[in-house]
C-alpha cells in the first residue's frame, strides 16, 4: 500500500489501524514530518522513516512484524526517497518510497527530484522486482494520449504539467503507471478528496516486464 499521511506525529495508531484492516504486509509512507532517520514498532509494524533536518516532507515504510527479519536493506536517500529491500521466497523485492515536490516548488526543484530518482532505480539489480509507491504530486489525467505504453487509459481527471513530467519519465526508465491499468470506478481511484475537489496524485510505478505480477 502507500499512503499520505500528513504527519506521523499524533497519528502513528490510525496509520497502523489502517493498516491493520487492509491487511497490509507493507505500506509505503509520504510527508511523515519526522526528523533524521530511525525506526521503532508501533503494535504489528514497525515504523522505518527518512526525514530531514526540519521535519518537512518525510519518507517511510510500515513493515507488518512477520515481514521485518526479511527486510535485507533499508536505503535512506533524502526526506524525499527511500528503499526498502524484502526477500519475498526466493526473489527480493525493492520497494522505493517516494514524495515528489509539490505543484508549487520550482520545475528545478521537481526536475532534481526525477534525477535522483532516476539514479536509484538505475541503481536497483534487474533481477530484482521493482515497485515505486508514492505522492507524485502530479496529474496524470484520465486519457493516455501521446504515452500508451506507459499509461493504461483508466486514470481520472485532467494532465497537468506535473503528471506529463511524471509520464515522461516513467517512460524514459521502462514503467508503467500501474494504477491506470485497472478500470475502477471513480471513487475507487480517487486518493484525496477535500472541499469538493477530488484528486488522484498517489501512483505505482513498476516495470513493464512486470505488469503481469499485478492483480
Amino acid at each position: 500500500g502507500t499512503a499520505n499521511v500528513g504527519t506521523m506525529t499524533g497519528r502513528c495508531g490510525e496509520v497502523v489501524d489502517m493498516a491493520e484492516r487492509r491487511k497490509l504486509d507493507v505500506c509505503c509512507l509520504q510527508e511523515t514530518r519526522w526528523k533524521g532517520g530511525g525506526a521503532m514498532m508501533f503494535g504489528n509494524y514497525k515504523f522505518i522513516w527518512a526525514g530531514g533536518r526540519k521535519g518537512t516532507a518525510g519518507v517511510g515504510f510500515l513493515v507488518e512484524k512477520s515481514w521485518v527479519d526479511k527486510v535485507l536493506e533499508v536505503r535512506r536517500c533524502s526526506e524525499r526517497i527511500m528503499v526498502l529491500r524484502v526477500r519475498v521466497g526466493k526473489a527480493v523485492l525493492c520497494l522505493v518510497s517516494v514524495y515528489a515536490p509539490q505543484v508549487g516548488g520550482t520545475r528545478e526543484e521537481k526536475e532534481e527530484f526525477f534525477v535522483s530518482l532516476g539514479e536509484v532505480l538505475l541503481a536497483v539489480d534487474a533481477k530484482e522486482r521493482l515497485v515505486v509507491c508514492g505522492d507524485m504530486n502530479g496529474h496524470v489525467g484520465a486519457k493516455r494520449d501521446g504515452f500508451e505504453g506507459v499509461h493504461g487509459g483508466y486514470g481520472y481527471g485532467d494532465r497537468n504539467a506535473e503528471g506529463e513530467m511524471l509520464l515522461e519519465f516513467t517512460d524514459a526508465m521502462k514503467l508503467v503507471v500501474a494504477n491506470t491499468w485497472f478500470k475502477k470506478e471513480d471513487h475507487r481511484l480517487i486518493t484525496y478528496e477535500s472541499g469538493g475537489c477530488r484528486t488522484v496524485v498517489d501512483y505505482i510505478l513498476v516495470r513493464k516486464a512486470e505488469m503481469r505480477w499485478l492483480t
